[in-house]
């Protein structure tokens, strides 16, 4: 491995990284991804860019109607934020799943959605939200994606050459949140099929839904086909047949032809289940 490490601390010093940056350079945050890469591939490059001495970019706030995390926020950070346990639990409860403490204490939510693995956590809760990714790059440039444009296949995204994540924003909303994943251990495991939904009850009647699935394909998606059931239906006598029927048959479409199809077919029975109980429950209260 060869390799020439730039470590920037503040937003100028890094904005020169940037401006200066070839298509040969890496960004990393927390570098648990990357340090996979290396293992794997023996991975060479000519410039690496630690980013996690930039302070600046790790923030949680609510400015105005919206909900803003700084790239450079750790996972840990999440979990533990009182702010996000009240306007996202899903994220929380998807960041306390990403693999041990100590990946916890270094991955980022910036790394994450760069990184933008099929089987990522944390990706179908943003997904489910609506979140924009606001990304800083070349001369001050700065953009903002929808995450659906953002992610554009498995460990693909819409990031330009000397461009970076700067910020994951969404809008504050009330609603039933629900993440789950499925795995092949209980803990530090990697989701074989992983779900987020934000639900919105009223007059006992689900008002909307927006379902997101992940390791379901080469991105997370939002289910129509489960969306479409959920709207209208009395949240406190949801059918779980029904339920686990249109999810069951989300996965068939997604992947047809996979032979992990049979065992997701089984798995997502069991995130229906939880999610219909998530839903019943917010109808009693």
């Amino acid at each position: 491995m060869c390799m020439n490490l730039l470590t920037p601390d503040t937003l100028v010093e890094l904005q020169s990284c940037l401006d200066h940056a070839h298509d040969d350079v890496s960004f990393i945050s927390g570098g648990t991804d990357m340090i996979l890469k290396f293992r794997e591939t023996g991975f060479c490059q000519t410039t690496v860019v630690d980013l996690s001495g930039v302070s600046e970019l790790k923030y949680i706030e609510e400015k105005e109607d919206e909900v803003v995390i700084g790239a450079l926020t750790t996972l840990s950070t999440i979990v533990y934020s009182e702010l996000l346990k009240d306007r996202a639990p899903m994220l929380c409860s998807a960041a306390d799943q990403v693999g041990s403490t100590q990946i916890r204490n270094a991955a980022t939510i910036g790394g994450n959605v760069a990184n933008a693995f099929a089987g990522a956590d944390l990706i179908p809760p943003l997904v489910a939200l609506d979140a924009t990714i606001d990304t800083l790059g070349k001369n001050g440039s700065v953009r903002s994606l929808s995450i659906g444009d953002f992610l554009i296949g498995n460990r693909k995204n819409a990031l330009l050459p000397g461009e970076v994540v700067s910020q994951v924003r969404f809008k504050k909303q009330k609603g039933v949140q629900y993440f789950g994943k499925i795995g092949s251990r209980s803990r530090v495991t990697i989701s074989k099929l992983n779900m987020a939904a934000f639900i919105e009850i009223e007059d006992s009647l689900v008002k909307s839904a927006r379902v997101a699935f992940g390791a379901l394909g080469s991105t997370a998606f939002l289910s129509d086909m489960t969306q479409a059931y959920l709207i209208g239906k009395r949240a406190d006598t949801l059918d779980f047949s029904e339920l686990s029927a249109v999810m069951t048959q989300q996965v068939d479409e997604a992947i047809p032809t996979r032979q992990s199809r049979i065992y997701k077919r089984d798995a997502v029975r069991s995130l229906a289940a939880d999610l219909r109980e998530m839903i019943q429950k917010d109808s009693e209260v």
